[in-house]
């Protein structure tokens, strides 16, 4: 699971553009999605790859221009930072979803988890 201080989590602002987003994040490790923030810096939404590659075929290169909150998935699903490893698998697979963020008591984003940490350590749901 993504929870280690020194790595920067993939985070972006409401009104940035997709440009900006992939720039503020270009050196941020598995970059399978980028978690959206208000000005409150609470968790406003998720955009992920497949967010991007539908843009991009219906956009082409007027994506780049697009603001977050206008391709973002808003009220996405969370869990919060005390969430057992189980628990999150269960939310995978519910609701059929690979990036999942962990959000503190105040719903800012402390992590992101992807499903293949989940595989990683063998949780069977």
């Amino acid at each position: 699971m993504w929870f280690r201080p020194d790595e920067p989590l993939p985070v972006a602002q409401l009104d940035d553009t997709i440009e900006q987003m992939l720039a503020k994040n270009e050196t941020t490790k598995r970059r399978g999605a980028v978690m959206v923030t208000g000005n409150d810096g609470k968790l406003a939404g998720i955009i992920t790859d497949a967010d991007i590659r539908r843009s991009l075929a219906k956009r082409g290169a007027d994506t780049f221009a697009v603001k977050c909150f206008d391709l973002m998935t808003p009220d996405c699903k969370r869990v919060a930072e005390d969430t057992l490893a189980a628990e999150a698998m269960a939310v995978f697979h519910k609701y059929r979803i690979d990036e999942l963020p962990v959000v503190n008591a105040k719903d800012q984003p402390v992590g992101l988890i992807d499903v293949q940490d989940i595989v990683a350590i063998k949780i069977v749901g």
